[in-house]
């Protein structure tokens, strides 16, 4: 089971208020139509990151090809970097043939901030013909999403984030509604 604290999620649509049916109306009409009914939307998430288990190389052969070390101080960091995400002096092996102490999910790990933004207008074609032109901004703001820790206490990257999500993604739709 994972367990994620925290999280919130809001989402918005908003018609801007330029154009033919908005407040605030020019006098062109060419212009009026070009700019009238278009909308931003968008999602923003907040969330804690995952909870994690640092392990080590089962030496007791049993069940698991993995066993956790023993703790031996606080894994917490007041100032995080993606190459020491967490305190790796607070864990050491277990000697042979021990369980060893530390507890499940020590500490989380990255949490995410994200904003994905979209700009849509529909033109009226024809009676029951539409068609819609949308811009999508995935990530908009391009904010570093990391995903893995290396939780090996036998890795020469133990403590390290090895991974992210994409950066921003852009893409143009059209659709056309019938």
């Amino acid at each position: 089971m994972i367990d994620i604290p925290q999280r919130v999620s809001v989402s918005w649509v908003y018609e801007l208020p330029f154009g033919s049916g908005g407040k605030l109306v020019t006098s062109i009409p060419v212009v009026s139509q070009l700019i009238g009914r278009w909308q931003v939307s968008g999602v923003a998430q907040f969330q804690v990151g995952y909870p994690y288990n640092v392990t080590q190389t089962n030496t007791l052969g049993l069940f698991s090809p993995i066993q956790y070390p023993n703790a031996v101080g606080d894994p917490n960091l007041s100032n995080r970097t993606a190459n020491q995400w967490f305190n790796t002096q607070a864990f050491q092996i277990a000697p042979p043939d021990t369980l060893g102490n530390a507890p499940r999910a020590s500490f989380f790990g990255p949490g995410q901030e994200n904003f994905d933004i979209g700009v849509s207008r529909i033109f009226p074609l024809k009676e029951r013909f539409r068609f819609q032109l949308r811009g999508e901004f995935e990530n908009a703001f391009n904010h570093p999403l990391f995903n893995n820790l290396n939780t090996s206490i036998t890795s020469p990257a133990f403590g390290q984030v090895t991974s992210a999500t994409d950066s921003r993604v852009i893409q143009l739709v059209g659709r056309l509604q019938f």
